[in-house]
């Protein structure tokens, strides 16, 4: 496992930055493949990996 300086993002902040409710938000974190970390019983995202995330599946769906 690698650490970077990247930002890391709550479900709160990720359903902002792709300006989507939180459910749905709660709803992506719950997905099998969606790269999300245990902090405690938080979950997170590392906002690259997120972007990553999106980009394929752009191209999976095309």
């Amino acid at each position: 496992m690698t650490f970077s300086d990247d930002e890391v993002l709550t479900v709160k902040e990720v359903a902002s930055f792709l300006k989507i409710c939180r459910v749905n938000a709660y709803n992506l974190f719950n997905e099998k493949n969606f790269p999300c970390i245990y902090i405690g019983k938080s979950k997170r995202v590392q906002k690259s990996d997120l972007i990553n995330y999106i980009n394929n599946n752009l191209k999976n769906n095309n």
